[in-house]
């Protein structure tokens, strides 16, 4: 096992998922993440102008490949433009992982600064909705995430990640074939 912080487990466990690229924007909820993937040669990330292009670039990846193409956008208006993209994967049964970053989570349910419901936002265009609760769940959850995407009919699955857990220390296990037995 590794020991990163649940933001640098999100790249980690995409990269050894086989993910190549990650397609959003960046904002303040993602830094973490970013940082995991900044340097890395087996995880890219590709910029995009609007978080609508990233959600329907990811779906059609996710259509073309059948391996779910993964889009992310910061909380609030960044995930609220991810919205229509993301209703296409559903009805184009494309496998899409979308990741929104949130507020942390003492804030959370006192209308701070960009927040909105994003469980609620989402459960409409999406087989699952899933908000990390746990640092120590992060790994697991976005490999659920990511089965979830390409198991019966495909389609879209939303991972929401608070940003203090993504800054939480966690243990990441290795999948088989990438390092070691633990899963």
């Amino acid at each position: 096992m590794a020991k990163m912080s649940a933001g640098y487990a999100v790249a980690e466990s995409l990269a050894q998922l086989g993910v190549r690229n990650v397609i959003g924007m960046a904002g303040s909820c993602l830094v973490e993440i970013l940082d995991g993937m900044y340097g890395r040669e087996d995880l890219g990330f590709v910029t995009v102008r609007h978080e609508q292009s990233g959600a329907l670039m990811a779906s059609a990846h996710g259509r073309l490949t059948g391996s779910p193409g993964v889009c992310m956008a910061t909380n609030g208006p960044g995930a609220t433009n991810l919205i229509t993209g993301v209703a296409h994967a559903k009805l184009a049964q494309s496998p899409v992982v979308v990741i929104t970053g949130a507020p942390m989570t003492k804030d959370m349910f006192y209308e701070s600064t960009q927040e909105i419901d994003h469980l609620a936002m989402f459960a409409p265009v999406v087989k699952r909705t899933i908000q990390v609760r746990k640092a120590g769940q992060t790994a697991n959850l976005v490999r659920e995430a990511y089965h979830t995407a390409i198991s019966g009919v495909p389609g879209p699955v939303h991972l929401d990640i608070p940003r203090d857990i993504m800054l939480e220390d966690v243990d990441v296990p290795r999948l088989n074939g990438r390092g070691s037995d633990d899963l």
